[in-house]
């Protein structure tokens, strides 16, 4: 029914919950409102999801705001086009707009409620889930706080889709071309098939390596840095691209472990969000039948990091485990590691979101913060630390034990940098995730989970002609379609 032609004023409205605040329950949890949605990535607004086809026969357009009308009731709230929506079926999301249940996360703009908007005022006894015989109409223009596009090289000269005279709308082809580097994609059967199938193909790089240079091998590029030989931990993180589902409970469970402030919807407008690990998503195939991807991206804690060869004061370096630290009283806010980091993962705090915790009617609220982690200030870079806190906390716990056994616990012996039981330390984003698609661990130890992933033949490095060497790896995406269903995305067509 949905899908046949319909007219304006025959429309299907079907009702959804929010998936950062439910039926509106938690809208006073800034945390929630400033996470993306799974698939829009939009934030602090709740809105209407139209199909392609729909907006264009209507003619209204992503970030309008329109007014629908159900059962002689109306709501105004802004649109967004959404690829897959069933055609003349509208999508209104519930959980906005609330006086009292967002009283402490007030949406600013002389507003009297919470963010979003109020759908429940057309949400009718008889229509409780769907309801039927609903018109839109355009009435103003309201941009969303979107977040997928931030981070683009090229900020907003890709759409999502694009009229084209001889198909109609498709996808951006460059943005669904790109993907497909960025998320790498092996059929399951072929997989299984094909014994040396490997993500990774060899690199025509110079071997930098000091086993290399001992050996008079290949010559070195000039550089004006040496490769460090680490004699300790080497901690690595390994993500399931097959496992990821793009949930979000990484970003939150990230926020609350790192102090991670919230910056609320006009600075999230002007890309200021804090989020030190973002889910891309990307659409591929066809807006009428699309498949969706997603990608984790934390810091890639490089080992060649381009961030830090540009900081003029050294407050991003190199420990002798391998991460890229960051010494926050010694960053002037340059913000040169930030332009030169190819993963745009380094966030900077532009004002100083903690402010209002200083006050003394907050003492109850600067309870929320971890002791163990800095809370930053104005003028200072962050970004994903592998959650260092923890991995210092195991280490000094395993030191104790060294001093002092427990009879019941074998204790942890030799020096603190012999390699930890596989396990002992798990970042907050693995401990989150609902599919442990995130894998933390010690690369010093062969028989390590995250050591063995990276050696897995679906493992690749994210952008791997920046020769960057991240210690975080991918692990390919296995497709295994139903061969009844339409054909997946492929690479170069559709």
């Amino acid at each position: 029914m949905a899908g046949s032609r319909r007219k304006n004023g025959e429309l299907e409205v079907v009702y959804h919950f929010s998936s950062f605040t439910y039926d509106g329950r938690f809208s006073n949890n800034p945390w929630l409102w400033e996470t993306p949605d799974f698939l829009t990535k939009v934030t602090w607004d709740n809105y209407a999801l139209v199909s392609p086809e729909t907006a264009s026969s209507l003619g209204i357009n992503n970030d309008d705001l329109i007014t629908v009308k159900v059962g002689g009731k109306t709501v105004q709230l802004p649109c967004y086009t959404m690829p897959g929506q069933a055609r003349y079926s509208i999508g209104l999301v519930l959980g906005g707009g609330r006086k009292f249940a967002s009283a402490s996360v007030k949406a600013g703009g002389g507003r009297d409620r919470g963010p979003g908007y109020n759908t429940y005022v057309v949400r009718a006894s008889n229509g409780f889930d769907i309801a039927t015989d609903a018109s839109i109409s355009s009435s103003g223009h309201y941009p969303l706080a979107n977040v997928q596009d931030h981070w683009n090289y090229k900020p907003g000269s890709n759409k999502l889709m694009k009229n084209d005279d001889s198909s109609g709308l498709r996808f951006d082809h460059e943005v669904e071309r790109r993907s497909f580097e960025l998320v790498e994609q092996v059929d399951q059967e072929e997989l299984e098939k094909n014994k040396t199938w490997a993500a990774e193909s060899e690199h025509e790089f110079w071997d930098d390596t000091l086993e290399a240079k001992a050996e008079n091998k290949n010559p070195r590029r000039l550089s004006l840095f040496e490769e460090k030989k680490y004699e300790g931990h080497k901690w690595a993180m390994a993500i399931d691209l097959s496992t990821c589902t793009g949930c979000n409970a990484c970003m939150v469970a990230c926020q609350s472990e790192n102090n991670v402030p919230v910056v609320g919807r006009t600075e999230v407008m002007h890309n200021r969000e804090m989020h030190w690990i973002r889910i891309d998503r990307y659409f591929q195939g066809t807006p009428e039948e699309p498949h969706v991807v997603h990608q984790p991206l934390p810091c890639q804690q490089c080992e060649n990091a381009p961030c830090e060869q540009v900081c003029p004061v050294g407050a991003t370096s190199h420990s002798d485990e391998g991460l890229n630290d960051m010494a926050y009283n010694r960053c002037i806010g340059t913000r040169y590691c930030a332009n030169n980091c190819p993963y745009r993962v380094r966030r900077f705090n532009f004002l100083d979101w903690n402010k209002e915790f200083r006050d003394a009617r907050n003492k109850v609220r600067r309870l929320l913060f971890n002791p163990d982690v800095t809370v930053r200030m104005r003028g200072v870079m962050e970004k994903c630390t592998f959650c260092v806190q923890r991995i210092q906390n195991a280490k000094i716990k395993a030191k104790a034990e060294i001093r002092n056994p427990n009879p019941a616990n074998p204790p942890h012996t030799g020096g603190v940098n012999d390699p930890l039981p596989d396990g002992t330390i798990e970042t907050a984003c693995q401990m989150a995730c609902p599919t442990e698609a995130i894998v933390f661990g010690d690369l010093a130890d062969a028989e390590s989970r995250v050591a063995k992933l990276h050696a897995d033949r679906r493992s690749y490095d994210l952008l791997p002609e920046m020769y960057t060497r991240p210690r975080n790896r991918y692990l390919t995406r296995i497709l295994n379609p139903n061969p009844k269903m339409p054909k997946v995305a492929t690479e170069g067509g559709h």
